[in-house]
């Protein structure tokens, strides 16, 4: 979505809504609009002649309901942009709600045409009266609904044509109810992938269509970074539960970019592009590589997160691009390939993707065999776990806290063993002696530092013994 369209389609909205809540309560036109807003009907009460058709557009960005209270009439879900209608022949009063969102209710009072009428006769007039300030309101109201019309369709070819772009439907999700510990369908699938664009709100990023723990907590950090809420509970203060309000404002964030002045995720991803250089390529396992990433060649503003993943099945490791850093940069990366085999190195981020191979020389995995069954089989004694090798750097989280010296890094090396970080800032490494009652074959840990100042820096993860095990490159900027 440009954001030309987008501050149109915004701009159009906000004067729809403004334009019909204006019009006067008691109409005697044939047909009285009605908009609908995060948690409202606009005007929420209206009194009309029988026959008067009452038309609903939604100009919000989830979907609601138009569902009399007393079952007569029911529009079903209306997506964003999407009109109902219903014609009143009978008197009487017509309370309606929207069964997604509790208290966005609307009445209607149908009176006969005597009710409105003048109580004496009116010859007809053989001139044009000109036209009341309400014909004029519901006249440029109508006006603005094709004009909304227009740019939903204009919005659509866009979506599918921005060039260097790619659109991404996960970045507006339609939550037509309300969410919260427990719930599961499509629209949890959405919001998670919503929550996933940003690693500081989700890091896990697990898409699994049910609302658990890890969502909870995802939502509560999105209410906070947009000033929505930031204490209580979900039953008290709405705490972690997709509501109405933080609904709405998911919406507006899509609609505008922003939500209070806080820039969001956009409806089109960043353009995002890297490249990886490995050296060496070929030996003799184990072999131990160096993984020199450079990302953000395209000198985007707008953030991303890239991921290299060495084809071993081991973790892989991610690198941060924060918003606002808009040149390259460049991180070196270790890696130890325990077995021979042809494995592939790649960096990815959306849709850019780039891979290298190394090949390494030796014996492959280990594979598990099922004994065969004999006669008088012999039990087999289990053999002693083999204490993990792994050492490696995991990620490197730049500007902890919002102190743009400020990183942290998460390693694993084998349990209980011994290691020190060498930060490549000639400060004192961290270091951590032998542990023990570890269980596992692996730990993981993860440990903050704070550079005197802008630079580049080589950090290095060493074994007890002082030997380097893995490396990362992290750039500095402020």
């Amino acid at each position: 979505m440009s954001a030309s369209l987008r501050t149109s389609f915004g701009a159009v909205l906000f004067a729809l809504v403004i334009g019909i809540g204006l019009m006067p309560q008691v109409s005697s036109a044939a047909q009285v609009n009605i908009g609908m807003g995060p948690n409202y009907f606009t005007p929420s009460t209206i009194t009309i002649n029988v026959g008067d058709t009452v038309v609903w557009t939604n100009t919000d960005g989830m979907a609601h309901t138009v569902t009399a209270n007393n079952g007569g009439f029911d529009s079903g879900t209306m997506q964003p942009g999407a009109v109902y209608s219903r014609t009143f022949t009978a008197t009487g009063t017509y309370s309606y709600q929207c069964i997604f969102h509790n208290g966005m209710v609307g009445t209607i009072t149908v009176v006969g045409a005597a009710a409105l009428a003048p109580s004496t006769y009116v010859p007809p007039q053989t001139t044009t009266a000109p036209p009341s300030q309400a014909e004029q309101l519901r006249a440029q109201a109508e006006a603005l609904l094709l004009k909304v019309q227009q740019l939903q369709a204009q919005l659509g070819v866009s979506g599918s044509t921005s060039g260097g772009a790619v659109v991404d439907a996960s970045s507006c999700p339609l939550i037509g109810r309300s969410l919260k510990l427990g719930a599961s369908g499509d629209d949890v699938t959405r919001l998670q992938q919503f929550l996933a664009r940003d690693i500081s709100i989700y890091p896990e990023s697990k898409i699994t269509g049910y609302y658990g723990p890890l969502t909870e907590a995802a939502v509560k950090r999105w209410q906070v970074k947009y000033n929505i809420v930031s204490s209580g509970t979900p039953a008290t203060t709405g705490y972690g539960q997709v509501g109405p309000r933080t609904a709405a404002a998911i919406a507006l964030l899509c609609t505008t970019g922003n939500y209070g002045g806080v820039p969001g995720p956009s409806g089109s991803a960043g353009p995002v592009g890297g490249f990886i250089q490995v050296t060496p390529i070929a030996g003799n396992a184990p072999l131990t590589v160096a993984v020199q990433a450079t990302v953000n060649t395209v000198n985007s503003c707008t953030g991303a997160t890239y991921t290299v993943d060495y084809g071993d099945n081991t973790i892989p490791s991610q690198i941060a691009v924060p918003a606002g850093q808009c040149t390259q940069m460049t991180q070196t990366l270790g890696h130890t390939y325990q077995y021979g085999g042809t494995y592939q190195v790649t960096l990815s981020a959306g849709g850019h993707r780039t891979a290298a191979t190394v090949q390494v020389f030796g014996a492959g995995p280990p594979v598990s065999t099922t004994p065969v069954p004999t006669p008088t089989p012999t039990p087999t004694p289990t053999p002693t776990p083999t204490p993990s090798t792994t050492w490696a750097i995991i990620a490197v989280t730049p500007a902890v806290s919002g102190n743009p010296f400020a990183v942290s890094i998460d390693i694993e090396y084998p349990a209980c063993a011994a290691y020190s970080i060498d930060w490549g800032d000639s400060s004192i490494p961290s270091n951590i002696g032998a542990q023990s009652g570890c269980s596992g074959a692996a730990s993981r840990a993860t440990i903050t530092h704070t550079y005197p100042g802008s630079g580049t820096y080589t950090i290095a993860l060493r074994d007890g013994s002082g030997t380097a095990k893995a490396f990362s490159g992290v750039s500095i900027v402020n």
